[in-house]
């Protein structure tokens, strides 16, 4: 709930303005990770359109209590995406339209459309699952609960970290410290 932390105030701290920020890509739309797009007029927002269905329908599961619709009020300008028999390391993933290789790889059962990002970077490959998996959570939450509330995918997500060194995963709510220590072990 602070100013400082939002998106467009670390946009700025970067050295950019607003409306330099030019494509968001969206694991889900809950209030806490897309909030801020009407912070950026000039992007064009990219999300599963089961997602987009979803947030724009009527409430079906807990979890759908977290969208709020007027984060999309400014008109943002939106693409939408859904399965074409692709895959990214054996999963199911969407192959999205940058020069950088990234993947939208579906990851259902926090919302309907979550899904995580994968992203080729110089050296492997960064997959930010989002909230389909817990930081530290399991050990405060048994894992019935885990799967209620994240979603099933937490011990699949635990064997292709093991099975996949070179992939760095992170999850949607880990600590800034973190990123600060550049010590980033989500499993």
């Amino acid at each position: 709930m602070d100013v400082n932390e939002t998106a467009v105030q670390q946009v700025a701290r970067m050295g950019y303005a607003a409306e330099d920020v030019r494509q968001i890509v969206l694991t889900h739309m809950h209030f806490d990770h897309c909030g801020g797009l009407g912070d950026f007029p000039n992007a064009t927002v990219h999300v599963h359109e089961r997602e987009y269905q979803a947030f724009r329908g009527i409430p079906h599961q807990l979890t759908d209590l977290a969208y709020v619709r007027r984060h999309v009020a400014h008109a943002a300008r939106l693409v939408l995406y859904k399965e074409q028999g692709e895959s990214w390391y054996g999963l199911p993933a969407i192959r999205l339209p940058f020069q950088r290789e990234m993947w939208l790889v579906p990851l259902y059962g926090h919302t309907r459309g979550h899904c995580g990002v994968a992203i080729r970077m110089d050296v492997g490959w960064h997959f930010h699952v989002a909230d389909a998996a817990p930081i530290a959570l399991e050990e405060y939450a048994p894992a019935w609960l885990v799967n209620v509330v994240l979603g099933p995918h937490t011990d699949r997500l635990r064997a292709f970290a093991a099975a996949h060194p070179e992939v760095r995963i992170t999850t949607g709510h880990m600590w800034l410290d973190f990123f600060r220590n550049a010590i980033v072990q989500v499993f």
